[in-house]
């Protein structure tokens, strides 16, 4: 069929053009959406047939014919935001958003487009642009539940969690049987502290929306985060009979398969994820780490390789990628751990507390306790790589420290800390750099899962003595190397003997005084072996 202008009305042809197109007849389909603007003139049926030329192949024709009907009409909503739509799509963002701001200089009073503005400015990352323009779309129509959850979700990108939960708590109180709003707000609260309503805003979402996938995902992840492995692996499961192409169920299954020791069962459902996304850089990253544990170091270095083609700068990549060919290395690379705290800060102590059954600053504090039992031995402690504070919590079930003072690399950790009040000064900063400074200023120091993420102790075994008074006490531990020095594991954490952090002590005045053998914590269903020790300078 040939002729297209024997058609009765724009939807007739929009048929007759679909149909030819996904019959593999796409130059008749292209023909008939050529023709469709001219045979039933206006805004519908120009986008429509632009819609239908993108689908065909031809994305600047689709273009050119947006293009023209918006300068033609530039307060029509449809048409802009099809241009607009036609732009983002072909990676065009920067033209797609100056074309809704430019008809929003002559609507202003436009809701929906507003909300569409928002959404563009996220898709470049501009999450403080794309929250004013949410918060705008909201003050226009307040009742808007998409606005309010969009917003939410700036404010949560921003860093400013306490507006999110506002946000999202107005969202279940906009609509309170959409499961959406409680879906976002109890997420949020089961990361964090308020496990109980978390808990129960996501179990009224799942209510309200059994077949939401999301939902089931977003419960996984709050069993798994309090070390209910079971539970996880059964709403994952169920998330996945929903939607098998959800790459976030098969993320949370994967890793509550590794913590659990199914190390083989938790490889092939990240393989699923990176079928799924193959370009997604967290989702190979959870592949690469996989396959590492599960003794696949070439697999896990093919993978690796992948996410450096697509992020050269990857820190995380970069130095795994070293750990897994075994290349001799004195430490990590400048920035990686505080990237790598930076980004757990927010779930530390709930992942350290439960899956991976953290017990360092326990070990270590009941070693110091026998050395040291009275609450008046130590007056002045510094916790180097203080992270969350849980060194210096559980130091003070036993000590009455004058001044406690926390030094971390990543500033969310030291947030952390300062916001709870176990210290009386958070530095953040670098551990060599408070040492320097403060010369014979401690009776304690303390360096627990420090080492393991600096390998050479060299230049701060010196550091670290010359800031003891003399009869001052280091608190360390580390994972146990048999024999050598250091050594970066396979983990992308260094090993080291005790022989060489005591020999190495010793050159700097440093005796030791107590050591014991200890469990640190699970990883991949196994204890991790290491040492709690204690040296006394002389």
């Amino acid at each position: 069929m040939n002729q297209t202008s024997n058609f009765a009305s724009a939807r007739e042809a929009l048929t007759a053009a679909n149909a030819a197109r996904k019959s593999g007849a796409v130059a008749e389909a292209i023909a008939i959406y050529r023709r469709l603007p001219v045979l039933f003139p206006g805004k519908e049926a120009i986008v429509a047939a632009a819609g239908g030329l993108r689908a065909s192949g031809e994305v600047n024709e689709a273009l050119v014919m947006l293009e023209r009907a918006v300068a033609e009409n530039n307060v029509s909503a449809t048409l802009v935001t099809a241009l607009a739509d036609a732009y983002a799509g072909t990676g065009q963002l920067g033209r797609a958003i100056g074309g809704v701001e430019r008809y929003l200089a002559l609507r202003a009073d436009d809701a929906a487009m507003w909300l569409a503005l928002g959404s563009l400015r996220a898709r470049t990352g501009d999450w403080e642009s794309a929250e004013a323009a949410f918060a705008q779309s909201l003050s226009l129509q307040p009742m808007n539940l998409d606005a309010a959850l969009a917003r939410g979700d700036a404010l949560l990108q921003t860093g400013r969690r306490d507006e999110a939960l506002a946000a999202y708590r107005r969202a279940t109180v906009l609509k309170p049987d959409d499961a959406r709003g409680y879906l976002k707000l109890g997420g949020l609260l089961a990361a964090g502290s308020d496990l109980v309503e978390g808990k129960a805003l996501l179990l009224r979402a799942i209510a309200l929306d059994p077949s939401n996938a999301g939902a089931h995902t977003s419960m996984a992840r709050f069993y798994h985060q309090i070390g209910s492995l079971q539970r996880a692996v059964q709403s994952a499961r169920q998330a996945i009979d929903l939607d098998p192409t959800l790459v976030a169920a098969y993320s949370v299954l994967g890793n509550v398969l590794l913590e659990a020791g199914q190390i083989e069962g938790a490889v092939g459902i990240f393989r699923i994820a990176a079928d799924l996304e193959p370009g997604t850089v967290v989702v190979l990253t959870d592949l690469a780490m996989a396959e590492n544990a599960a003794n696949n170091p070439r697999a896990a270095e093919k993978i690796l390789q992948r996410i450096l083609a697509i992020e050269p700068d990857n820190l995380e990549a970069r130095h795994m990628l070293t750990a897994v060919n075994g290349e001799p290395v004195r430490t990590v690379p400048a920035g990686y751990a505080r990237q790598l705290f930076n980004w757990s800060a927010p779930k530390y102590d709930r992942t350290m507390a439960g899956p991976l059954k953290y017990r360092a600053p326990e070990e270590i504090a009941a070693l110091l306790a026998e050395a040291k039992p009275g609450p008046q031995s130590f007056k002045q402690f510094l916790d180097l790589g203080c992270g969350t504070g849980l060194v210096a919590e559980a130091l003070a079930k036993t000590y009455a420290f004058t001044r406690a003072v926390g030094v971390d690399v990543a500033e969310r950790m030291a947030d952390v800390s300062r916001a709870k009040g176990v210290y009386d000064e958070v530095i953040a900063g670098e551990a060599t750099e408070v040492l320097a400074a403060r010369i014979g200023a401690f009776d304690l120091i303390t360096a627990i899962d420090l080492f393991v993420y600096v390998g050479d102790l060299a230049p701060l075994m010196p550091l670290i003595a010359g800031a003891l008074v003399p009869g001052g006490m280091l608190a360390y531990s580390i994972e146990v190397l048999a024999d050598g020095r250091y050594k970066l594991q396979r983990t992308g954490r260094f090993g080291h003997s005790q022989k060489y952090v005591e020999d190495l002590a010793a050159a700097h005045g440093l005796a030791p005084a107590a050591s014991r053998a200890v469990t640190l914590r699970m990883e991949n269903g196994a204890g991790v072996r290491g040492l709690v020790g204690l040296l006394q300078r002389r």
